[in-house]
């Protein structure tokens, strides 16, 4: 028998554009990866929950700004 370490051929670092909690990891260890593709999928509630409040917010400024115009 021999001693040794393994490593890894090529390693990258990962950035995230959002944060989340991951519901499912769409590769395994070994698997070769193209770029663009998926690594991981996360829960969309808070960020649809997010969107949900800034389509409400401009729907309310929309509101505002055409009373205001009709106001003048």
């Amino acid at each position: 028998s021999a001693n040794g370490t393994v490593e890894a051929a090529a390693t990258d670092e990962l950035s995230f554009t959002s944060a989340g909690t991951v519901t499912a990891v769409n590769v395994k260890a070994g698997d070769t990866v193209t770029a663009g593709q998926a690594l991981a999928t996360i829960d969309p509630t808070a960020l649809q929950a997010a969107l949900a409040e800034a389509q409400a917010t401009e729907t309310d400024a929309a509101a505002t700004l055409a009373d205001d115009q009709e106001s003048d």
